[in-house]
């Protein structure tokens, strides 16, 4: 038991041949897994209303009480923004606040097509970043999805204005807390890095990046220097440091590096990793911006979000190819990150080819309200997890992996499509989904996160 929860993909065939000398679990599964994990569904908002089933999420982050704040993108069955975001307990049942805790769906402060931007400040405030885009139901129309920010008290209520904080970045993305309380905010719309100085965001800072540089992510550094991934749309793709100095931002370097970047973590050591989705590939550079590699093995495709667990390994999540098809299925990545044991290096695949993927096991993929995934008249779908854009790890080593798009057609929006995986928790080390009757299934432990 000790091996599967540490290393789900070894010895999967002699595993597989055991399950089949007994039916005493039925039904069965009917073809050999890629890896033995358990996975659990996280599909319910808080609310069936149609406005308010959970529609192409984008990114996660954990409160210190182990609450998972999700930002949403759209209205279901449309390619219009939404106006809520997503608030779990720790064991993925949305919030109902009780207790002076906050309850989901979470609406108010001018949330308006939550994209990759959610960070929560040392004061616990949680800041969401407004994408912003299409029509939106009851929304101001002078705001014609410019994007803003949102903030939210820990307990849910709004902070922000019912427009949200307009006048500086203009299509909010990737967003940071620093342990200062500022928070960094990508703004895709003027190809600029923000900080709100302090967490006010009537004093901020902007720095004013090459044009078409399109920055998507941000994170961290132990000594207060935020990396930042630039590259949202067509090359060139850069990897940039800045840091806060006299109040004002500072460029420490800016280096050409992939295609299309997107997420971005650092380990202990200080290193980036950096998913390259345009050439299917995971970066990873040095404190000081100096070459490490590139990696792609452990069935990265088109990568989209990177974490990084206890024991420094990279998780990754896998977008999957930008052309239409019907038979991709979703996966998560694990690589060996710089503590990589004898025999293996930096970047070797820990996931099999396939990734880590959930099969299953013959349950047709419905919303929560119990609709078709498609629709009453599509077609049915028996891929739970789909395009992944973000992977975090919670204070007890669950993996949450967020399924946001579906890639079978342009007329199913990533707003359909999140079914068998809003948020899955797979252990630190994976777990494997059970037979089809089984929804909720898990088992904790594995590598939590650094603090």
């Amino acid at each position: 038991m000790a091996n599967l929860a540490r290393d789900p993909g070894q010895n999967v065939d002699g595993i597989y041949a055991l399950t089949l000398l007994s039916n005493l679990y039925a039904p069965p599964l009917v073809t050999r897994p890629d890896a033995w994990t358990v996975t659990v569904k996280v599909n319910d908002s808080g609310s069936d209303e149609p406005d308010f089933l959970i529609s192409g999420p984008g990114n996660i982050a954990f409160d210190r009480r182990g609450y998972a704040w999700v930002t949403n993108n759209t209205f279901q069955g449309t390619p219009n923004s939404s106006n809520f975001n997503l608030v779990f307990k720790p064991n993925g049942q949305p919030a109902d606040g009780r207790n002076r805790t906050p309850r989901s769906p979470l609406t108010g402060g001018g949330v308006l097509g939550g994209g990759y931007g959610v960070t929560i400040d040392p004061h616990g405030s949680v800041w969401f970043g407004n994408f912003g885009w299409g029509d939106c139901k009851g929304c101001d129309p002078s705001r014609n999805g410019n994007g803003s920010v949102s903030r939210f008290t820990r307990t849910g209520m709004p902070i922000s204005p019912p427009d949200a904080y307009q006048g500086g970045p203009v299509r909010a993305m990737g967003m940071a807390s620093d342990a200062e309380g500022n928070i960094w905010i990508s703004s895709v719309g003027n190809n600029s890095v923000y900080v709100f100085k302090h967490g006010n965001p009537h004093q901020s800072v902007r720095f004013d990046q090459q044009l078409g540089s399109r920055p998507f992510d941000i994170a961290i550094a132990a000594d207060g220097s935020a990396w930042v991934s630039n590259g949202l749309g067509p090359p060139p793709a850069t990897i940039a440091k800045y840091a806060l100095v006299n109040g004002a931002l500072v460029q420490r370097f800016r280096h050409l590096l992939g295609d299309q970047l997107r997420g971005i973590a650092l380990d202990s050591h200080g290193n980036a990793w950096v998913a390259s989705q345009g050439d299917d590939l995971v970066y990873a550079r040095g404190p000081d911006g100096a070459t490490i590699g590139s990696f792609n093995g452990g069935g990265i495709k088109q990568p989209w979000g990177v974490t990084v667990d206890g024991e420094d390994n990279i998780w990754v999540a896998n977008f999957g190819p930008l052309e239409l098809t019907s038979d991709f299925t979703g996966r998560l990545t694990k690589l060996w990150g710089v503590n990589a044991p004898p025999g293996h290096n930096v970047g070797d695949p820990i996931s099999p080819p396939t990734g880590y993927t959930v099969p299953t096991a013959g349950s047709e993929v419905l919303l929560h309200n119990g609709e078709p995934l498609y629709g009453p008249t599509g077609p049915p779908c028996f891929i739970p997890m789909m395009r992944q854009t973000a992977v975090e790890i919670d204070q007890a080593g669950n993996i949450w992996s967020i399924n946001n798009g579906s890639p079978i057609s342009p007329s199913t929006p990533s707003a359909r499509i999140l079914a068998a995986m809003g948020s899955s928790f797979l252990s630190g080390s994976q777990r494997r989904l059970l037979p089809k009757s089984i929804e909720i299934a898990g088992e904790r432990g594995g590598s939590a996160p650094r603090a």
